[in-house]
């Protein structure tokens, strides 16, 4: 089991990295409650035979730098949420940020055995380029609805790729999307 938590002390800021940098890990269960910035990173967490649950900020967004005389901005990174035989539950305190004011970024969401709950906060936005892309492999999605209005609302709107591993999907609500793929 690993657990990432908040430190005790008040002053603490979050975990943060060199541009472009990349973290992984991996656990039979994972638990995230504490803030990580990998500006344009790469994040994976990975639960190997529980749930993988997020309650605090995953920031992979972009960044402006300046060299001398020009500002140049990164795109956002991508984040990968993975529980081999378990659920991936984003709590209500949780904040995943791919944004950027390039390209967003790019979540991924694998659960082949679980189920995906999301009840806390996306941004993927892109605001002088691409949006940010969604792929999700899930066992099972009754329907597309909620999920749709997530997306939408994340900004998660480049390209949507979702897999269903068992049963009906029942494909309604709006999909906003440049390239959208579903298999059931």
């Amino acid at each position: 089991f690993v657990s990432l938590e908040r430190p005790d002390r008040a002053s603490s800021g979050p975990l943060v990295s060199g541009l472009g940098s990349s973290l992984t890990v991996t656990g039979r269960r994972v638990n995230v409650d504490t803030a990580i910035s990998l500006p344009s990173g790469s994040l994976t967490l990975r639960a190997t035979s529980g749930n993988l649950a997020v309650g605090g900020l995953l920031d992979v967004s972009g960044t402006s730098r300046s060299f001398h005389d020009v500002t140049r901005t990164t795109r956002a990174g991508t984040i990968v949420l993975a529980a081999n035989s378990g659920d991936v539950v984003l709590g209500a305190a949780s904040k995943l940020d791919l944004s950027s004011q390039a390209d967003g970024g790019a979540l991924s969401v694998i659960t082949p055995e679980g189920s995906f709950v999301e009840n806390g906060s996306i941004d993927a936005s892109g605001s002088a380029g691409r949006n940010g892309s969604f792929t999700l492999d899930v066992r099972a999605l009754p329907s597309l609805a909620s999920l749709n209005s997530t997306l939408r609302a994340a900004k998660l709107t480049e390209a949507q790729t979702i897999r269903v591993r068992t049963g009906d999907v029942l494909v309604n609500g709006t999909a906003t999307s440049r390239d959208f793929r579903l298999s059931a």
